[in-house]
């Protein structure tokens, strides 16, 4: 027999496992993966992989670049969905 839960419980009941590499192509640019496995006691899992780029500009600005692709099975309210996310953040330092 499974329990579904509320979501707040969910995120408490739950076990994960996640993996990275990186490998530098130059001295100040770098190319990794990810991988990610969470899955939740009420039978729920979400799963995600992706890709990331980070590249230090010079001293004051760095860039990373990240797109993830994954899916959600039975979890906060959610069924049944497919993932598909970027990010691009611009780190500036003074």
């Amino acid at each position: 027999m499974v329990q579904n839960t509320n979501p707040s419980v969910d995120s408490l009941n739950s076990d994960a496992v996640q993996v990275q590499m990186k490998y530098s192509i130059k001295k100040n640019f770098k190319l990794g993966i990810k991988a990610s496995y969470l899955s939740f006691k009420s039978g729920g899992f979400k799963h995600e992989s992706g890709l990331n780029a980070d590249w230090v500009i010079n001293n004051h600005n760095s860039l990373r670049a990240e797109i993830n692709v994954g899916k959600i099975y039975h979890i906060w309210g959610i069924d049944n969905a497919n993932l598909f996310n970027g990010m691009l953040s611009w780190l500036v330092s003074f």
